[in-house]
């Protein structure tokens, strides 16, 4: 169920675009169809096409834009989603009605909650852009993001909470395979810089992970502050100084047996180190 307030044609506010623009959309999830939960709320929401499709009877969606809302994306322990909601045509005929290329996101609350692969992620996107031919199985997605990471969970560890992030990725999807290459992407957290390339395959139905993550020289202090709560407790009294830079890889499979091996080549330079309990600090750290 989709309800609009608002609903009118522009070919002023985007052009060179012509936009269908609704106001307060709400849709609603479909996994519960007897009480069913929002999976989005907009304050705005433009679908955009090319201007001289207007007097067309067939219309193609380039460009979504969504501003001042949420997104509620869950996965129940069964696997199954919430936000597959259209149906396919009969026949397999290709309807034309989306070729999504872009999404901008503005001001929007988004949170994904997977029962199944235990993972919770809660994001404020001030600014996100993802571009890719999304109509397509296979295409390079583009990301690029403001965002401010309220919660962060995966397999019952919280790994981020309260942090500001950017995001600078490029992506290459496959998703009737599922397999996701980034040959190049940037992550910050809290002015921290990460680096972050390799693969993900789930082609055999068996998590596949080759990945490094390498840090920019860091404030020694800063990446200590990004660590997982339950590992920053144990330096909750020690106050740190320095830099630092690191090198992780991640190889190998992901599931109910076995995890994957894990490497980190790492480096202190001109660190130093106070603990309430020793009277004289450790310094000059490599």
């Amino acid at each position: 169920e989709i309800s609009v307030d608002n609903f009118d044609l522009s070919v002023i506010r985007h052009f060179p675009f012509a936009s269908l623009e609704m106001q307060k959309v709400v849709i609603h999830d479909a996994s519960a169809p007897k009480s069913p939960d929002t999976l989005l709320y907009a304050s705005r929401l433009s679908l955009l096409f090319n201007f001289t499709e207007v007097f067309c009877q067939d219309v193609s969606v380039r460009k979504v834009i969504v501003r001042d809302g949420m997104v509620h994306i869950k996965v129940n322990e069964q696997g199954k989603d919430n936000y597959h909601f259209w149906k396919r045509s009969a026949g397999g005929e290709k309807g034309g009605v989306i070729d999504l290329q872009k999404i901008i996101l503005k001001n929007m609350q988004v949170s994904y909650d997977d029962k199944k692969d235990r993972q919770l992620y809660d994001l404020h996107a001030n600014m996100a852009t993802l571009s890719g031919q999304f109509g397509e199985s296979a295409f390079h997605l583009n990301c690029d993001a403001d965002l401010f990471v309220k919660d962060l969970w995966i397999h019952g560890t919280e790994y981020l909470k309260e942090k500001k992030a950017q995001l600078l990725s490029g992506i290459d999807v496959n998703t009737a395979k599922e397999i996701y290459r980034f040959p190049k992407s940037e992550v910050k957290v809290e002015g921290v810089d990460f680096l972050v390339d390799g693969n993900i395959d789930n082609s055999k139905k068996d998590w596949m992970l080759d990945i490094s993550v390498k840090t920019k020289e860091a404030d020694l202090a800063s990446l200590i502050s990004l660590l997982p709560s339950a590992y920053v407790k144990y330096l909750h009294d020690f106050k740190s100084s320095g830099k630092f830079i690191f090198t992780t890889t991640v190889k190998g499979s992901v599931n109910g047996k076995n995890v994957p091996d894990v490497n980190v080549d790492f480096a202190v330079r001109n660190g130093k180190l106070n603990s309430p309990d020793a009277p004289t600090p450790v310094e000059n750290i490599t």
